[in-house]
């Protein structure tokens, strides 16, 4: 504004708007992942905008995301991202993306016990034969456990069992994760007999007089009451199941048959 002596006075009016950004849209309302990838926007899908006509040059004073995470097992679950535009105008637009992240792969064992040859009687324990370790790229391995089938190498005599016998151990190691997911390994053990039995007592010498170089006809044949008895690596308590006898009826000049 100017007077009649020429001096003059200007000032600045701001008017602020109250239309914020508008059309704000998302690549993908909603995005599944598979439990270990990346949930940044480049991969989940960004929100685009079309900015208002009182921001200044066309853009926007902020564009943010803010995250929340529900799980559902291990890292799997549900992630809600809202994202925030705000104009230079004052305005607020908001969108609400979700993002399922799921878990549709087992563990994966790290390392395993390798097969080996074992002799009967050794020792079968996992501490013994080996245990195998384990992750997941969705938290952590809940258990590792295993079963074991035995086969009997060969004919498995009558009355044995086949625990007591040279065999094929199959050992399944199954690895689970938080989500319930499974992964399995087999380890092979074989069990082989090549130590024979060993006799822990046998029964002492049998006597019996000689008269004129002839054996008494009241010598037994076998001692009535007395057995050999063995033990097995493989089986425990052997059965003595035949022996033999030298028979005759003739003594020598030591008197023995």
């Amino acid at each position: 504004a100017s007077d009649a002596c020429g001096r003059s006075i200007s000032g600045t009016q701001i008017i602020v708007s109250s239309a914020g950004p508008v059309g704000l849209q998302l690549v993908n309302a909603s995005a599944m992942i598979e439990c270990g990838r990346s949930t940044d926007p480049a991969v989940t899908g960004v929100a685009m905008f079309n900015v208002s006509s009182c921001s200044t040059n066309g853009t926007l004073s902020s564009v943010m995301f803010s995250d929340q995470f529900t799980p559902s097992c291990g890292l799997a679950g549900t992630l809600t991202r809202v994202w925030q535009a705000t104009g230079l105008c004052t305005g607020v637009s908001s969108l609400q993306q979700t993002i399922s992240i799921v878990d549709t792969q087992g563990p994966t064992f790290d390392s395993v016990p390798p097969d080996v040859m074992v002799q009967c009687g050794d020792d079968l324990s996992p501490q013994a034969r080996g245990m195998p370790t384990a992750s997941d790229r969705c938290g952590q391995v809940s258990n590792i456990t295993f079963n074991d089938t035995q086969t009997p190498l060969g004919a498995l005599p009558s009355g044995c069992l086949v625990e007591q016998a040279a065999r094929n151990i199959s050992r399944m190691w199954t690895a689970t994760d938080a989500c319930g997911l499974t992964t399995h390994y087999t380890q092979v053990i074989t069990v082989i007999d090549s130590v024979p039995p060993m006799f822990m007592s046998v029964p002492p010498p049998s006597y019996s007089e000689c008269s004129n170089g002839m054996l008494s006809s009241s010598s037994p044949s076998m001692p009535s009451s007395s057995w050999a008895t063995a033990m097995d690596n493989c089986g425990g308590l052997a059965i003595v199941t035949s022996y033999n006898q030298t028979s005759g009826s003739v003594c020598d000049a030591d008197g023995m048959m």
